[in-house]
């Protein structure tokens, strides 16, 4: 089944052309492109030709689906392994989403009830958190993702959206939100000082931006019932668009899809949160590559390089579109030389979005425990919650979205219950199924 499902006739007509285009360079390349690009940086700024058309194949033809056999050399340990915690000890509770996008459909008349079946558990937690993969600078026009994506977008969000994304008003919204991905930059370092300035008024703290040097390093570190839990935030990417050389401080960007890349700013960064006082360091990366299941072989690497090298306890990965495993990576800390166990999303897809692209109305969120013995901090529990992003469209003026929790949803048509939702395409949710099950093909061990 190809996953690309345009909306409106217009829409449909483009993919049809985009897909019969993308079925002759298949008839080239198909042998090749069955798997992924060794080493792809999947970066806009330095594509060549090939990669371009390579980008394009994947989102619009043949996605990469299959899991890691025989196409990675690296296995993943999905073996969760509880730590023990004494009753007394202080649990703090974290949600983490993936990424918040300016899609089209992200409007308050279609998403009044976005958030009903699932916002009170979300926004549940100690801690909520997210990636804003959008500028929100007020100032100037909206910047939509558009239906069909042919050449560069450069986003832009505004405040009814913003509220949208934060819960329609109707929960408390999030504590905290990286802002640093390949859409950081698209209205420039204004854009980047408006986004802060609105966040900060919004009472949000941010990370992976900054106005000036000395900001670069005051991420923020958020204490919960005596846990103090850093957050830091880094992309791999800023598309076509480059920092200016004497103000690499307006965002956190490192070639994180490349082999052997520098880490000495995230080095920098988690030694500095232990100095002020850290107990746990969570890293939001932006990186990876798009529109396949399973990380790529230097995206592992990559990701093992952040735990062994800098320090980090847990990584919240984003950029691919679509959800990815998770992995629980065993190493020895470099700061303190303690034996860790921590937690690395390869990616949580799209979440508040609508992509034509349905593997992406298949996000996952997590609701993460640690708890502190003694003085050290440790992953108690993990959930993994999968959401069906439901999307009915009528026509350009009727539309409206909402998040179902996909378990119940997979129950209900298991047991041939009516599900009671009008335009129910039951074949994507069935598809999805599959989907979630050759990402979590041990299922999610140790998970609620």
């Amino acid at each position: 089944m190809n996953p690309i499902r345009a909306f409106s006739l217009k829409g449909k007509i483009v993919t049809a052309a985009l897909r019969f285009l993308f079925f002759l360079v298949h008839l080239f390349k198909g042998k090749k492109w069955s798997r992924p690009r060794e080493n792809f940086s999947e970066d806009p700024l330095h594509y060549t030709f090939s990669d371009a058309i390579y980008f394009g194949y994947k989102y619009y033809y043949k996605p990469h689906e299959r899991y890691f056999d025989p196409y990675s050399s690296q296995k993943l340990n999905t073996l969760f392994v509880p730590p023990v915690v004494p009753s007394e000890a202080t649990v703090v509770s974290i949600t983490a989403g993936g990424d918040l996008m300016p899609y089209e459909w992200i409007k308050k008349e279609y998403c009044t009830n976005l958030w009903d079946e699932v916002g009170a558990q979300f926004f549940s937690s100690d801690i909520v958190f997210a990636n804003l993969e959008t500028p929100i600078d007020t100032t100037q026009p909206l910047g939509l993702v558009p239906e069909v994506m042919l050449n560069h977008m450069e986003f832009n969000g505004d405040k009814a959206m913003f509220d949208v994304f934060n819960g329609n008003g109707k929960f408390k919204g999030f504590d905290v939100l990286s802002v640093a991905n390949n859409h950081s930059f698209d209205k420039g370092e204004e854009g980047v000082i408006q986004t802060i300035s609105f966040l900060q008024s919004q009472n949000i703290h941010y990370c992976g931006t900054a106005t000036t040097g000395e900001e670069q390093d005051n991420f923020p570190i958020l204490e919960r019932d005596g846990i103090k839990i850093a957050f830091l935030a880094y992309t791999y990417s800023l598309n076509h668009l480059e920092l200016p050389l004497d103000k690499a401080y307006l965002c956190n960007h490192l070639p994180l899809n490349i082999v052997g890349c520098d880490l000495s700013l995230i080095k920098k960064q988690v030694l500095a949160a232990h100095q002020r006082g850290a107990d746990f360091v969570i890293a939001s990366v932006h990186y990876g590559n798009a529109y396949q299941l399973f990380p790529s072989d230097h995206i592992i690497h990559n990701t093992h390089r952040l735990f062994d090298e800098c320090g980090v306890d847990m990584v919240f990965g984003g950029h691919a579109h679509n959800l990815q495993p998770i992995e629980y990576y065993h190493y020895t800390c470099p700061l303190t030389n303690l034996k860790k166990q921590g937690l690395a999303t390869y990616c949580m897809g799209d979440f508040v979005a609508y992509d034509i692209f349905t593997w992406g109305h298949l996000p996952i969120w997590l609701k993460i425990e640690i708890a502190k013995i003694n003085d050290r901090v440790v992953i108690k529990n993990v959930e993994v919650n999968p959401i069906y992003t439901y999307g009915i469209y009528i026509n350009s003026r009727s539309r409206e979205l909402r998040f179902l929790d996909a378990r119940k949803l997979w129950a209900k048509i298991e047991q041939a219950e009516e599900t009671g939702l009008p335009f129910f395409n039951e074949n994507e949710v069935r598809y999805l199924k599959t989907i979630y099950d050759k990402v979590f093909f041990n299922g999610p061990l140790q998970m609620k």
